[in-house]
């Protein structure tokens, strides 16, 4: 006898939920999604294998010839030479290095636009309008150099030693100018500290860098000028200008016969300009360690050091973590100097 099934029994279709179909859908979206982002995980890794691909443009947010511009001509012929990609340095000076600066900010974050600093971004920060946030919109890539300043002055000036200048420049308020390279810059903070210091007045002439600064002051047209020993040694040495002090807590190799600030009375006296490398935030991380790492080896040959010292920079290689911990202590003690200048100069006004 055939064994039917009782109708109530029989297969049927079954037919999916309202809530099932949604929840299927939405898997499918998922599974999707993390297909795409799959897809574009491996192609990014491998466009960051290959980098760099195109040419690399460092920017100095200075003028050429600046200590800044020749540590980073020095340092893109050795990335040009360990990559075979392109390295080239692109000066846009301007409001003490903020025009710069505020276009590397805002270029593509992918590795090809970096920039040649120093600790003028920090002292910036208590000078100008927030035109960016130099904590928030860049990547340290760590410190390159350190380098000091000197003081030197005219030939033609009746000074001998910074003693000299002192009273000279007490003895004629206003009467003794000074090239300044810039509004805000570490060479400008250092004559402002010595001329508080003090109590002498010199008139402040600015200049858009320390190149032409330096050059007005081989041509006799201002009378002093505070700038890095690297870009000051050749003229000392010529006998072109006279070194009167160095910044540094101790004398400059540059110009070992320049004695220092403390050595010349001012015994808590102490600046120096450090040199490091950045990149836009948000950059990715693979870059950013193939950059430090590619910086780091060429900082380890010795004749790159070799070359640095003759340049007068004192090579000084940091993690990116160290230059983001030194950029932000160096703003909280800017800050604080620049307020303890200024507290001065209004009471001096008064």
């Amino acid at each position: 006898m055939l064994n039917r099934q009782r109708p109530e029994f029989a297969a049927r279709t079954v037919q999916p939920t309202r809530k099932g179909r949604i929840g299927g859908r939405v898997l499918n979206f998922v599974l999707a999604l993390m297909t795409m982002a799959a897809g574009l995980l491996n192609g990014d890794l491998a466009a960051r294998a290959d980098y760099p691909d195109r040419p690399i443009r460092i920017m100095v947010p200075f003028p050429p010839s600046g200590t800044s511009d020749i540590l980073a001509r020095i340092l893109a012929q050795k990335l040009q030479e360990k990559w075979g990609s392109s390295v080239v340095v692109e000066n846009r000076p301007g409001a003490a290095g903020n025009v710069g600066m505020d276009m590397v900010a805002k270029a593509t974050p992918d590795g090809y636009t970096l920039v040649m600093t120093n600790n003028v971004v920090a002292i910036n920060v208590s000078l100008y309008p927030k035109i960016f946030d130099i904590e928030k919109d860049f990547a340290p890539l760590g410190l390159i150099g350190s380098t000091p300043m000197v003081l030197a002055v005219s030939k033609d000036m009746p000074v001998q030693s910074l003693g000299d200048l002192t009273a000279l420049a007490k003895s004629k308020p206003g009467k003794i100018n000074y090239g300044s390279c810039g509004k805000g810059t570490p060479q400008e903070l250092a004559l402002d500290l010595y001329q508080t210091t003090v109590n002498a007045d010199f008139f402040t002439v600015s200049y858009r860098g320390c190149a032409p600064a330096v050059n007005d002051l081989l041509g006799g047209q201002v009378q002093t000028v505070v700038t890095t020993t690297a870009q000051m040694a050749p003229q000392i040495a010529a006998g072109n200008v006279r070194g009167l002090a160095v910044t540094s807590k101790k004398r400059s190799v540059l110009v070992p016969d320049v004695p220092t600030f403390r050595e010349s009375g001012l015994t808590e006296y102490d600046l120096e300009i450090w040199l490091g490398l950045m990149a836009p935030a948000g950059t990715p991380e693979p870059i950013l360690a193939k950059i430090h790492s590619a910086v780091t080896k060429i900082l380890e040959e010795p004749a790159m050091k070799e070359k640095l010292l003759r340049s007068g920079v004192e090579p000084l290689l940091t993690s990116r973590a160290e230059h983001a911990k030194i950029l932000h202590d160096d703003i909280l003690k800017y800050a604080a100097l620049i307020k303890k200048l200024q507290a001065k100069a209004s009471a001096s006004a008064k």
